[in-house]
């Protein structure tokens, strides 16, 4: 039998049972033999930084090899992260502990390393994104609201309390035990200009704040001199507007603090020149970092590698990039293959089927909860406590089975609506580049080249490509724009040393990196 690990989470209040009992039976049915369980209980998947997800990470570390399957219920379970994070922790996963990371519709002997799978599974995980997105969005839109009329609806900054009041809102109602301290903090700065001073003087009143970046964002808070600063959304403009609280300072307390901040702040900015540093490497295995050097009339930018101190024109490793990146770029045909046999598999999918079962399901809980009711009223040994626990834990299960019941429902019309947003990006992946932030870059160049490239000989190399690079990969090495190359691996420390004329092996292409 194979050894599998199941993982459930929840963020909103309400039960994971369902989620387990469906990966138990899951395992059941596939004969796996379920060695764990990790439940992170309302936890948000905008993150793996979850106590359980590192937990199971960590018992992966430790037994590896041990494991051959992760079983989630939905792929949301397991992340909501941005879609690229998602998808290359899924792949971290599965290179790195050669086991499938599955959902409970999944079959056992699915093609994890088939483009289609991939491309369904990046079209889920980027509709698991817009699903949080969407969730976020409302959210701040009910915060931005709350502000506009005056309230604020946050834990109290520091020198304010949260306070209950009569007509059913939390108001902001001044800390007689910190006040002294936040004003003798104000003061010292507009006189100053100092965070070290100025935390002094909030101590002098037992007002103990830990970390300079704790005064900067109270200095430049406008909810200390009364007011709230409402947030920009997407219908409405970001403004200032006066709060229902009492203020600690006054409005021209807080702006000389303000001046005396200006100037103060050094805000450290992405250099866009150079937007491959941090992901391309040297042959050796270090991170390129960026320099620029001054021509007769303008700076040029190249990359370099610390060690070796050879510079890399920069226009030439983004000229060549570029091109990469238009080779790889999807003609109209291949579009229209792609839609026409992602369209014909999700159609085709046991959807029917599932949605019965889930149907089934639902009638089952609800005979439950009325044979429940009927025992608790012809039946006096049955106490109070006892029924509503029963029941809440049947109503839990039914509103979760009815969530999945809509999921189910949606999910093939959802999939074909982000299939028409996400397929015509394909046809110019250069453009698709040069409209993605800095960071978003990095992410970018790590899922198409699988977290490794570098640059040698003049051309770009990858050990690890993505089933896109694969399907191009004789055009690209015609081309002289990148190969694909064998993983090597470095043996105990035996330094990799350079015969006369002839570069080294690049060390830096190790089994796992």
């Amino acid at each position: 039998m194979a050894n599998a690990l199941g993982y459930s989470r929840l963020s909103d209040v309400g039960t994971i049972d369902t989620q387990n009992k469906q990966i138990v039976s899951f395992c059941d049915r596939n004969n796996l033999t379920l060695v764990k369980l990790f439940s992170d209980d309302g936890v948000s998947g905008g993150t793996f930084n979850r106590p359980e997800w590192k937990k199971l990470e960590a018992y992966l570390k430790k037994n590896p090899k041990q494991i051959q399957y992760i079983i989630v219920t939905n792929s949301d379970r397991f992340s909501r992260d941005d879609f690229i994070e998602t998808m290359l922790k899924r792949r971290e996963l599965q290179d790195k502990y050669n086991l499938k990371l599955l959902t409970t519709t999944d079959s056992l002997d699915l093609d994890i390393s088939d483009p289609m799978t991939q491309l369904m599974q990046t079209i889920q995980a980027f509709t698991n994104e817009q699903e949080r997105q969407k969730t976020i969005e409302r959210q701040l839109n009910f915060q931005a609201n709350k502000k506009s009329k005056g309230f604020y609806p946050h834990k109290a900054p520091l020198g304010y309390i949260n306070k209950k009041m009569p007509d059913g809102e939390s108001h902001l109602i001044i800390d007689e035990t910190k006040v002294k301290g936040v004003r003798a903090l104000f003061n010292r700065f507009a006189e100053t200009g100092s965070v070290a001073l100025a935390k002094e003087a909030a101590k002098a009143y037992n007002v103990i704040i830990s970390g300079n970046s704790t005064i900067q964002r109270m200095i430049n808070n406008p909810i200390y001199c009364g007011n709230i600063k409402v947030p920009a959304t997407r219908f409405t403009k970001g403004e200032i507007k006066k709060g229902r609280h009492e203020p600690i300072i006054s409005q021209e307390l807080f702006d000389l603090c303000l001046m005396q901040q200006t100037g103060k702040n050094h805000v450290r900015h992405t250099i866009e020149e150079v937007p491959l540093r941090g992901s391309l490497r040297c042959w050796c295995g270090g991170k390129l970092t960026a320099g620029r050097s001054k021509g007769k009339s303008k700076y040029y930018w190249y990359y370099v590698c610390n060690t070796h101190k050879e510079n890399l024109s920069a226009i030439k490793l983004h000229d060549q990039f570029e091109k990469i990146l238009e080779t790889l770029s999807f003609s109209d045909e291949e579009i229209n293959y792609l839609k026409e046999t992602i369209t014909a598999n999700l159609k085709n999918q046991n959807t029917e089927k599932d949605i019965a079962i889930l149907k089934k399901q639902i009638a089952g809980v609800e005979q439950k909860i009325k044979n429940t009711e009927m025992r608790y009223l012809t039946n006096s040994e049955i106490s109070e406590a006892t029924y509503k626990e029963v029941m809440q834990g049947l109503k839990r299960e039914r509103t979760f089975l009815n969530d999945e019941l809509k999921t189910k429902t949606v999910k093939v019309e959802d999939y074909l609506q982000q299939l028409n947003n996400l397929l015509p990006k394909l046809k110019n992946f250069k453009y698709a580049w040069q409209q993605l932030t800095v960071d978003k870059r990095s992410s970018f160049v790590n899922i198409i080249f699988g977290g490794v490239l570098y640059y040698r000989n003049g051309i770009y190399r990858t050990p690890t490509p993505s089933s896109i690079i694969m399907a191009k990969a004789l055009i690209l090495k015609e081309k002289g724009l990148l190969e694909i190359e064998q993983p090597f691996v470095k043996l105990g420390e035996i330094p990799c040393v350079p015969q006369a004329g002839i570069e080294p092996a690049p060390p830096l292409l190790k089994t796992g990196f």
